[in-house]
């Protein structure tokens, strides 16, 4: 009934997701928090990934929260980086319709419309530090927008639909908390 090689388990990397595993995703937003260390402000977000081997599985990461101004100005545009590519993701604004973006008043309208909603990601292995060991994390949203550089994963993970404009601006400004980062972003 039992044997040794039962404790093994699927892998030989202590149950992690493998490395670059891109996957849809449900979004549980638990929260904004702040970190003890740096006195940044973070979404704390918890990922069910859907589909596959790993369906069911859970991966945790934080986004930075973009309208906090004890965030540096590379944590915000990270933020707000992620953050969009998860409305596209969800299909919760229209790729190439600026007005779109605009319907979430402040961070806590667009943190309900997230909450439970799908979207696609990219998993990673963060080396463990301090005695802990190694964990997954998020390294990519993907996006159904060709300018995210992700479209192209976005597609494949998310079944090779897209919708959605995706013919550009209509020159409606987003909420300054919801600019589009720049493709070339620190990450």
């Amino acid at each position: 009934m039992f044997t040794s090689k039962d404790s093994v388990g699927q892998n030989n990397n202590n149950g992690l997701i493998p490395d670059k595993t891109m996957s849809k995703a449900v979004i549980n937003i638990r929260g904004l928090k702040n970190s003890q260390n740096t006195g940044s402000r973070y979404l704390d977000c918890e990922f069910t990934l859907m589909g596959g081997s790993t369906n069911g599985r859970k991966v945790w990461s934080i986004v930075m929260d973009p309208t906090f101004e004890g965030n540096s100005a590379v944590a915000k545009d990270m933020g707000k980086k992620f953050l969009v590519r998860m409305l596209e993701a969800a299909g919760l604004v229209t790729v190439g319709d600026e007005a779109s973006y605009g319907k979430f008043a402040n961070l806590e309208a667009l943190i309900a419309a997230l909450s439970g909603q799908t979207v696609a990601i990219k998993v990673g292995i963060k080396a463990g530090t301090g005695g802990f060991a190694d964990k997954n994390s998020v390294t990519d949203f993907l996006s159904p927008n060709p300018e995210s550089g992700t479209s192209e994963n976005f597609k494949k993970v998310m079944g090779g639909t897209v919708s959605g404009s995706m013919d550009g601006s209509i020159g409606i400004s987003k909420p300054s908390f919801l600019s589009t980062p720049k493709p070339n972003g620190p990450f």
